[in-house]
């Protein structure tokens, strides 16, 4: 027979594994994690989804896209079409587009920028495109038409409604991680010493400082991003070796 203090010790030992049980239980219960906001476009009007999946729609006119969600949540910024407004650039006539931001409750709609001939003629704005916030969810981002070989990019703050350009190239993406966090992917169009040219993704910062290069392709920017998102995992070199400049 069993002495008293094994009796205790095996009905600890039975209550510590049945607690463990259920505390597996519960875990295996939770959710690991809850949906994320979303922000999409159907038919040129702006839906925005919160994280329990009610779907608001935010706009109706039927012109919009683009839609971009505000780090914080609260924001939407989206482009619009302009149907017969036109603006002149390096290779003709293309639509003039319009910057919009509203709140994810679909209030407060307010014009940011319209494109538009300006003077300096590098201060252009059309065809606009590519919105995105950054991290502090007061500026945006945006890319602009211009020339030929490239266009524009832009920042306007939506509390002042200043915008400035940043430089020459074509908005891809603001970085959001990372030690480049705020900077911006953008390609930009550049010429070889012997001759021809080559276009290239380059890491920017929001003076259009050139911060370096990424590389000719997609793949570069998603090993790019890979390599200095914050938690990211030893990444893999898609072409097996580093990036260099051509």
């Amino acid at each position: 027979m069993w002495c008293t203090r094994s009796r205790r010790t095996w009905y600890t030992s039975l209550m510590d594994s049945s607690r463990a049980l259920l505390l597996l239980a519960v875990v295996s219960l939770t959710p690991t994690h809850m949906p994320a906001q979303s922000v999409s476009e159907k038919d040129g009007s702006i839906f925005f989804a919160d994280a329990s999946g009610r779907v608001t729609q935010l706009t109706t006119s039927g012109l919009d896209f683009a839609p971009s969600l505000s780090p914080d949540g609260k924001l939407v910024v989206f482009v619009r079409h302009t149907p017969g407004q036109t603006v002149t650039v390096g290779w003709g006539e293309t639509e003039a587009r319009e910057l919009w931001v509203i709140g994810v409750d679909a209030m407060n709609a307010r014009l940011l920028a319209r494109g538009a001939k300006k003077v300096p003629w590098t201060d252009t704005l059309a065809q606009l495109d590519r919105p995105q916030f950054l991290s502090d969810s007061r500026r945006v981002v945006f890319g602009s038409a211009l020339a030929v070989v490239h266009g524009t990019v832009n920042l306007v703050d939506i509390d002042t409604g200043q915008i400035r350009r940043i430089g020459g190239g074509n908005f891809s993406e603001v970085v959001r991680e990372g030690r480049y966090r705020d900077n911006l992917i953008v390609i930009q169009h550049r010429y070889f010493l012997q001759g021809g040219s080559y276009d290239w993704y380059w890491v920017v910062d929001l003076d259009g400082k050139e911060v370096g290069p990424i590389g000719p392709d997609e793949k570069q920017v998603e090993w790019f991003k890979q390599v200095h998102r914050s938690d990211s995992q030893e990444p893999t070199d898609p072409r097996g070796h580093a990036s260099r400049t051509p």
